[in-house]
């Protein structure tokens, strides 16, 4: 399983993600922070499938723009992942046509920009070779760590973002 951290900053402090973004065998992202940044955008276009933990801004704040920076007319679009909490707040919040064009509503009028799948506690999902387990953690808003197994490999992986101690 190849795990690599997208940097959300430049220069010296590129080490320091300010912005979340996790990518797993370059098809899944896990969380959105940073991801609509990543360089080259080659390297979006590659990512089919992801995965947000929770609402806070510095997991979302780019889920927008990569999703402008991969679409191509027709039926293929990026498939997200979330509590029902988190697709409310990106509803209500993001793809509003204030801060950034509904493309929530426009992916069922048009070709579509993404697809929104609920995720439930506890329930897997196997999507590019990958089991990945949504576990609730407490945190201010509804809030998922991911265990994710690679079938193939048999190796496995835990995102936690918050929990408390």
């Amino acid at each position: 399983m190849k795990v690599q951290c997208v940097p959300s900053s430049v220069g010296a402090s590129n080490n320091h993600p300010i912005l979340a973004t996790y990518l797993i065998n370059d098809i899944v992202a896990i969380d959105a922070g940073s991801l609509g940044l990543m360089s080259p955008l080659s390297a979006q276009r590659q990512v089919k499938h992801v995965f947000l933990s929770h609402s806070h801004l510095d997991h979302v704040a780019t889920l927008p723009v990569f999703i402008d920076n991969v679409y191509v007319p027709g039926p293929e679009c990026p498939d997200v992942y979330a509590h029902a909490a988190t697709f409310d707040s990106l509803r209500s919040d993001f793809f509003n046509d204030r801060i950034w064009p509904d493309m929530i509503r426009l992916s069922g009028e048009e070709s579509p920009f993404l697809r929104l799948n609920d995720l439930t506690e506890e329930q897997p999902v196997e999507v590019a070779g990958l089991r990945i387990t949504p576990i609730s953690l407490k945190h201010v808003v509804p809030t998922y760590g991911f265990l994710i197994e690679e079938i193939a490999t048999k190796t496995a992986i835990m995102f936690v973002s918050y929990t408390s101690p």
